[in-house]
């Protein structure tokens, strides 16, 4: 499925606009273009587009390249990367480090968020501190989860 979506835009200019419109172009008198040996190394791992439309439509989502909708492997499969965003919580959760290291955690209202009831939606680290930067860069969230299934999420009101 996906040689035929990564083939047919370049080469015969087919566009997938919507669920339910595909653009193919009228092609003049048949040419040969001779033999095509391609192979297609995508340079992302993941590469999503978290819009509804393209949530309900894994046939679209695979046309569009969009690898982390469905596990189907008719469509290609899922990425082992998941809903890839804004949190750090897998690498810096507030239940290990919010204790020793308040200044760990975002500042809001005076106050350090180094304890909170979910990191998914109620913190993010402070970003300028160097030691943070460092704890998650040398964290890898795949080797904790390596069935792909990682969700991260941006925690909404943080800051």
């Amino acid at each position: 499925m996906r040689a035929l979506e990564v083939r047919g835009d370049p080469y015969l200019g087919v566009r997938f606009l919507t669920p339910g419109h595909t653009h193919v172009p009228r092609l003049g008198s048949p040419q040969w273009a001779g033999p095509v040996d391609r192979t297609h190394h995508p340079p992302l791992v993941f590469r999503g587009s978290h819009y509804g439309e393209v949530l309900r439509n894994p046939l679209w989502a695979t046309r569009l390249r969009v690898n982390h909708v469905t596990f189907d492997p008719r469509l290609g499969g899922r990425s082992r990367l998941r809903l890839v965003g804004h949190s750090f919580c897998r690498q810096l959760p507030s239940a290990t480090f919010g204790a020793a290291h308040p200044e760990y955690y975002c500042l809001r209202e005076g106050r350090r968020l180094a304890r909170v009831a979910s990191d998914f939606s109620d913190n993010q680290p402070c970003l300028s501190h160097p030691d943070v930067a460092r704890l998650i860069t040398q964290a890898d969230p795949m080797a904790a989860n390596p069935s792909g299934r990682t969700s991260w999420r941006c925690a909404s009101g943080s800051a």
